[in-house]
């Protein structure tokens, strides 16, 4: 079955120019609710006849969603954008592969000269710390 066009979608942003359509009204937005009707495309109107430059702004809507991983963290990982869960995954993996994990406590995790190199993690270790080193994906975005 095909998809259509809003379903990849998150959220559409358009920047309009704030000189012509001041503070208050040069941004038109649409974002996904949970009763939102899918559509094939969007339509926005404007006042005025003359060209305008915008920006495109869109926020990709990843089902699971996605990640971007902490640069030092996509580094010892192998991984740039993934799911949570296949995130954890192979931090864990590198935890085990490299015997990382105390043998006595299993809850302390001590790290390698590589694993050092990562942003502190909150939380004393598990999932709540992985949280950090994980950012949204950017927004596509295109001036027209």
């Amino acid at each position: 079955m095909k998809r259509k066009f809003s379903s990849f979608f998150k959220s559409l942003v358009i920047e309009l120019d704030k000189d012509l359509y001041g503070p208050d009204n040069h941004l038109v937005e649409w974002h996904r609710t949970p009763s939102t009707q899918e559509t094939d495309g969007f339509q926005v109107k404007r006042p005025g006849d003359v060209s305008v430059r915008c920006t495109l702004l869109l926020m990709l809507d990843y089902q699971p969603p996605q990640f971007k991983l902490d640069p030092r963290l996509a580094r010892l990982l192998g991984i740039h954008t993934q799911t949570r869960a296949v995130i954890i995954q192979a931090l864990w993996q590198y935890i085990k592969t490299n015997k990382l994990q105390d043998c006595h406590d299993k809850e302390y995790i001590s790290g390698d000269k590589y694993f050092q190199q990562v942003p502190p993690m909150a939380g004393g270790g598990g999932r709540s710390s992985v949280h950090s080193g994980l950012r949204p994906l950017s927004t596509l975005g295109s001036t027209l």
